[in-house]
């Protein structure tokens, strides 16, 4: 009989974490939540805090990110008198399992498969044109390698198939949509696409194929402004698009694909930042802003562009001294939430990760297996737990984003 424990908090990524860990919810007697008391929550009840004033002997596993997670541990121990022994951090539980028990599993429902590294355009700031593309290479997804992914690894439900490239350069991609359609699959393309080329067949593919989300990165309002980042891009071929793809929801009748603008502020684009959400809204189309990679943009006319994008801090670096974390700094949880897998079956971990690879190739050896044993494995474990081993984390060692999040105790913290 399984040994159960009591969870304490449903945060945003929960529900996401107990679909990623096979068999972890057969450990939980019943979840705990102040403000869900009274719900169902994947087939468990939740019960207010008020369940410790009576003698609880189970685990409690905490799961609160940052500081909370500390301050709701000092409250089971000073106000509901449970042994600090019986308290653990939802990281160090869920590597505890992992590793006592072969009955749980690393199986996401969701991944990252870049579907194609080559693009276009020669966006300045670009990782891939600076590192004249890394060791992930330049190429795309096949469709006999994804539909035989698709076929071994029947717990994938999602697929974000966007990252480093231009997803609409792949001259598989409509074969790729349509079968993953059959399949059941629900895929996106919310790291964002440039979508400056894109065939009437796959434009309508993307409706007929019930493609989730994507994001369009458009960082202007106009062909002079916007080129300057996007160089060699094409607005109006841009905005074409779109209005194709607005077109063929209307005749299918349906609401899918959501179209998604991304604006990165920088100085150049900063007076075109309203412009661009009046035709965003004219459009019907939600517009994002979006903060730019070097961290040194200040606006020159800081309340305008607060009252058009609802931001009060406009570079990262002031986001981090204000909000005490790295901007996009969760980028770590894909590591266990959605792994990121290179166009050629090598798997990465994360989106931010084109330097290196982590030595396994899943089209070859098998997603669940590489995900459950070696360096990769032994990694999740020890950024759940706290334990840093610099041998084991050599791919993720050098990234800021790890980086600080090791020093806020909040690596794959949940």
């Amino acid at each position: 009989m399984k040994n159960k424990v009591i969870w304490y908090g449903i945060g945003k990524t929960v529900q996401s974490l107990f679909k990623s860990v096979y068999g972890l919810l057969d450990y939980i007697e019943y979840f705990v939540d102040e403000r869900r008391a009274g719900e169902i929550f994947l087939d468990r009840k939740v019960v207010t805090p008020d369940i410790f004033r009576v003698s609880v002997t189970k685990p409690v596993v905490v799961s609160m990110v940052e500081e909370r997670a500390d301050e709701r541990i000092i409250q089971l121990i000073h106000e509901y008198n449970l042994n600090s022994n019986q308290i653990w951090r939802a990281g160090e539980w869920i590597a505890y399992i992992l590793s006592s028990d072969c009955e749980v599993n690393l199986m996401p429902e969701k991944v990252r498969l870049e579907a194609c590294t080559i693009c276009q355009l020669n966006c300045p700031s670009c990782y891939m044109r600076i590192n004249n593309y890394g060791t992930a290479g330049k190429g795309y997804l096949r469709f006999d390698d994804f539909k035989k992914f698709v076929d071994e690894n029947s717990f994938i439900k999602k697929i974000e198939l966007s990252n480093s490239g231009e997803v609409f350069l792949n001259p598989d991609l409509l074969n790729i949509l349509k079968y993953g359609y059959e399949k059941g699959l629900e895929f996106t393309i919310s790291n964002g696409a440039n979508f400056n080329f894109v065939s009437e067949d796959v434009l309508e593919g993307l409706v007929r194929y019930a493609v989730k989300r994507i994001t369009v990165s458009i960082d202007g309002a106009s062909q002079r402004i916007y080129s300057m980042y996007r160089v060699n891009g094409n607005y109006d071929a841009v905005i074409s698009n779109i209005k194709k793809v607005i077109y063929f929801k209307h005749k299918y009748g349906t609401s899918y694909p959501e179209l998604i603008w991304q604006y990165i502020l920088m100085e150049h684009n900063e007076f075109e930042a309203g412009v661009a959400k009046r035709i965003a809204q004219d459009l019907g189309i939600k517009i994002f802003y979006k903060l730019d990679w070097e961290g040194r943009f200040e606006p020159k006319d800081p309340e305008r562009l607060e009252k058009v994008t609802g931001f009060n801090i406009f570079n990262r670096k002031s986001w981090q001294e204000h909000y005490g974390k790295k901007y996009t700094s969760d980028m770590c949880r894909q590591l266990l939430l959605a792994p990121q897998i290179n166009y050629d079956g090598r798997l990465l971990g994360c989106c931010g990760v084109y330097l290196n690879d982590w030595n396994v190739n899943v089209f070859k050896k098998g997603l669940k297996k590489n995900l459950n044993c070696g360096n990769y494995f032994s990694a999740l474990l020890d950024f759940m737990k706290g334990d840093y081993n610099q041998q084991l984390d050599s791919i993720c060692q050098d990234c800021s984003a790890k980086i600080h999040n090791a020093g806020e105790r909040q690596i794959l913290e949940f």
